[in-house]
């Protein structure tokens, strides 16, 4: 009888020969007994690994394990909220934080339309949408023109809130 998942773990190991690429099958060998002998399981159906590198060498390609099932690589994943990708890029980030500020710029436009009072609007616009904008921007932030005029878009759209008619 299975009690639970095991949720939410990442590893992360560089891999530059075979004996890193062992080492990290016997890690997730490790795990996978863990969670066996502690009544846990792993859906392999929800995990994946991803190679991060810049290079082009595509010939290397590890096969991993678990239960029998091999895991799935991915182009990217989702950590802790922060879309990471391959190619260590962050468009599908920027992609994910732009739609999501956009939809939450709609709501808050929606729940705003009755209120007249603009520091109730900016409280909403600052504890909604700004906190998507600014979430690990320290990590992703550092990033060209075109991503900063994507994000400025965002934030003068929430002028909108305050001014419907601009």
């Amino acid at each position: 009888m299975k009690i639970g998942f095991a949720d939410d773990l990442t590893i992360v190991k560089k891999i530059e020969s075979s004996d890193d690429y062992l080492d990290m099958k016997t890690k997730i060998q490790f795990i996978e007994n863990w969670c066996l002998s502690n009544n846990m399981s792993i859906n392999v159906k929800k995990t994946q690994f991803v190679s991060f590198s810049r290079k082009n060498d595509k010939n290397e390609n590890p096969k991993y394990v678990i239960n029998g099932k091999e895991v799935v690589k991915s182009c990217n994943a989702k950590v802790l909220g922060v879309i990471l990708d391959s190619e260590l890029r962050w468009n599908k980030h920027i992609d994910y934080i732009e739609s999501k500020a956009f939809k939450r710029l709609g709501l808050v436009r929606t729940i705003s339309r009755g209120i007249s009072d603009e520091n109730i609007k900016k409280m909403l616009y600052q504890s909604t949408i700004r906190p998507i904008l600014e979430y690990c921007s320290c990590v992703w932030g550092v990033q060209g023109i075109k991503t900063t005029e994507r994000l400025e878009r965002i934030q003068k759209k929430r002028y909108s809130l305050y001014h419907p008619r601009l």
